[in-house]
């Protein structure tokens, strides 16, 4: 199952740390678009920045491509997997 995200960031930015996976026994393999909107004035500065494997909850965290932050720019997107066996969400491509 894929779920589209559409976040819209503020003028100076936005990060995310984690998303708690779905509740049930399919969260493994869900699929999970985020796309960044940006700040609705298509502001260059208005970037999604999803954190490399930082939140509280183990669960929700992020694999990210090198081991570090991934800025989505405006317009920009990112495709995630959830893996049930290690509990965390894989970032399997971008666009930029």
């Amino acid at each position: 199952k894929y779920t589209r995200v559409r976040v819209t960031t503020n003028i100076a930015g936005s990060s995310l740390t984690g998303i708690l996976p779905p509740q049930s026994a399919t969260a493994d393999g869900a699929v999970l678009i985020l796309e960044n909107l940006g700040d609705g004035a298509n502001t260059p500065a208005s970037t999604l920045t999803l954190k490399y494997y930082q939140t509280s909850n183990a669960s929700a965290r992020f694999v990210l491509p090198g081991q570090v932050d991934l800025v989505i720019p405006v317009w920009g997107a990112a495709t995630l997997v959830y893996d049930g066996t290690l509990q965390l969400w894989k970032c399997t491509g971008h666009a930029k």
